[in-house]
């Protein structure tokens, strides 16, 4: 195989009025387009089984068909997915954290706790850092508990029967609850201690297995992991994007692919491969950003794209391109 390197540079103009969250806090997320994969890493999910066996996959929030995973209530069909031990409030600014997702709860469940997003692996307080549920008996609301009892429950819980946007915020001192891109509660809130715990989505675990009758009743969509807490401007674009970026782009001395820019999905789709190649974008000290692979027509989000400067390598049948792509 012939090697070459080559450079493009995409210039992309982002209004002034627009804050959005910096991707290198972006640590992992997931769509649930029919499969459990990390859109931005390499921590792709993986099914605990209870009862069930697959994942099962719902229209989302557009009625996209499979384009959003669902946990039905049992008999039969609990599980969770579990996507690593890895620990946001680690991983960034120290000790803040954000997780976003969408919601579609479809109600009570026997009136159990209902387990969201957690990290723990079992229900005491040495195994168990966070967990987001939708909580309450006779009144379910959003809350975040670090162990039995302890938990900061906040004014209200996601609506029944309605697509949601919801996200939480935590920096070891407060839990900040959003919903539709607006904040409406904050909770004093301290971490467990169990870093190494499993992260687990839709239901937690006991002994190994998916919990019976925990699991959250609906499904999710879009889950985001963040590793500082975000604005409240972020968290409202994130809900509802803002028109950030314009569809500028100027393309030089690029031999073989081509850039676009697709402002109605945030995304930049690489054409002219002829065939399949594995895309790396990294920050100029090489920290990998993202790493996909894409068809001859593929597309990588536009989220990587904040300001600044990053290197986009290309690898395929027709060899190698590195581009040099610039935002600002």
């Amino acid at each position: 195989m012939n090697y070459f390197i080559t450079s493009v540079i995409l210039f992309l103009s982002f209004s002034s009025s627009i804050l959005m969250a910096q991707d290198n806090a972006l640590l992992h997320q997931y769509k649930f387009d029919g499969d459990l994969k990390d859109a931005v890493g390499d921590q792709h999910g993986k099914v605990l089984k209870g009862a069930g066996t697959t994942p099962i996959f719902v229209k989302d929030r557009d009625g996209n068909e499979n384009g959003a995973i669902s946990f039905p209530v049992p008999p039969g069909k609990w599980y969770c997915v579990e996507v690593g031990t890895w620990s946001p409030s680690k991983l960034g600014t120290a000790n803040e954290m954000t997780v976003t997702f969408w919601a579609l709860w479809r109600g009570s469940n026997e009136g159990k706790p209902q387990d969201i997003i957690n990290k723990r692996d079992s229900y005491s307080a040495n195994n168990m850092v966070w967990g987001i549920n939708q909580h309450g008996f006779t009144k379910h609301v959003l809350s975040v508990h670090r162990a039995p009892g302890e938990k900061a429950n906040s004014s209200k819980g996601i609506p029944l029967d309605k697509w949601t946007h919801v996200a939480v915020s935590m920096d070891n001192v407060k839990a900040f609850f959003y919903m539709d891109g607006e904040p409406y509660d904050s909770q004093n809130y301290t971490y467990g201690s169990a870093f190494g715990a499993m992260i687990r989505i839709g239901n937690s675990a006991n002994n190994g297995k998916a919990n019976v009758k925990d699991n959250f009743n609906g499904a999710l969509d879009d889950v985001r992991f963040y590793s500082r807490k975000l604005t409240d401007e972020e968290i409202k674009n994130i809900y509802q994007p803002k028109t950030a970026i314009t569809p500028e782009a100027r393309i030089k001395n690029s031999k073989k692919a081509n850039l676009h820019y697709n402002q109605a999905v945030r995304s930049i789709a690489i054409k002219g491969l002829r065939g399949s190649a594995t895309v790396l974008v990294t920050d100029l000290k090489g920290k990998q950003l993202l790493k996909r692979d894409i068809a001859s027509n593929g597309t990588i989000p536009a989220d990587v794209l904040t300001k600044g400067m990053y290197i986009v390598n290309i690898e395929g049948k027709m060899g190698r391109e590195e581009m040099k792509v610039l935002a600002r």
